[in-house]
């Protein structure tokens, strides 16, 4: 091997680390908005929504996921996704669901201030 192509070698190597550092951190920062949003959280997670749509964003430019190598961290990035999806549609039904109770609570204290007038 010659030292032009063992220094190829050693780029692809430290950009193969690059991106699998950049993927691992978007797992792990989507996790993280998962976990605040299960908690209702929504003040923690919005920075981390910020950060993973910066991430996914230069992953996406740089093609990282659609490259064989990373079909296993593409499938957990999606299912991440999808589960954020779940867990906000979940959430915004419950806001509502609660809405809708205080509506009730409001219109039955005001037909009972009605009826003692």
């Amino acid at each position: 091997m010659t030292e032009a192509s063992n220094t190829q070698t050693e780029t692809d190597t430290l950009a193969e680390n690059s991106d699998r550092r950049m993927v691992e951190q978007l797992e792990n920062t989507l996790t993280e908005h998962l976990e605040k949003l299960r908690d209702y959280d929504f003040d923690g997670a919005m920075p981390l929504a910020e950060e993973a749509n910066r991430l996914s964003l230069d992953i996406g430019s740089a093609g990282i996921l659609d490259r064989a190598e990373f079909d296993d961290e593409r499938k957990r990035v999606d299912e991440l996704y999808a589960e954020i999806g779940l867990v906000i549609t979940g959430k915004r039904q419950e806001v509502s669901d609660k809405l809708e109770e205080i509506r009730e609570g409001i219109e039955t204290l005001s037909a009972s201030a009605d009826n003692q007038d």
